[in-house]
């Protein structure tokens, strides 16, 4: 993110929206995510919302923090990821979802996390080939394993990774 909560702050999904308001002026565009959410908080909160919007275009990135707990809930954190993906399917909008990360070459926890990196990457490739999603790959790119992608934190994208992952789903 950059900026702060005084001068506000703009993530990819802002950044995705100016590009493609400059393409197509006029753009209305919602940002209902929220930071330290979780895949049953989307689905019960957010998708409702996102989904009486009508929207012709959704952008989904949603799954880090069901990783990053230490709860025996991930794989049904999974199946709430599919339930996500079968609603938004069914709106008949343009979705743009992401894979994450390798974590283990950008965090010191990020071994530890591994095998959920790489299972929820694997249903998030399935669903975006299942349902016809457009996937922007971060797993896969080199550009993710730059420190200066990411911010101090080395959860949260540094500006230079918002502008990356905002051109790659554009």
């Amino acid at each position: 993110w950059d900026g702060d909560d005084e001068t506000g702050l703009a993530g990819f999904a802002d950044r995705l929206a100016a590009r493609l308001d400059e393409l197509r002026p006029g753009l209305r565009y919602a940002n209902l995510a929220i930071r330290g959410k979780q895949i049953r908080d989307v689905l019960d909160f957010q998708l409702p919302q996102a989904l009486e919007m009508r929207a012709d275009l959704v952008t989904v990135c949603i799954g880090m923090n069901d990783m990053t707990r230490p709860a025996l809930g991930f794989d049904r954190a999974l199946e709430q990821l599919d339930a996500v993906y079968v609603r938004l399917a069914a709106s008949g909008a343009t979705v743009v979802t992401t894979t994450f990360p390798d974590l283990a070459r950008i965090l010191p926890i990020g071994r530890v996390l591994g095998k959920r990196v790489l299972a929820i990457n694997e249903q998030i490739r399935a669903a975006a080939t299942q349902h016809g999603f457009r996937l922007v790959d971060l797993f896969a790119a080199p550009s993710m394993t730059q420190p200066d992608t990411w911010s101090p934190d080395r959860v949260h994208g540094s500006p230079k990774g918002h502008m990356l992952f905002a051109a790659a789903a554009a």
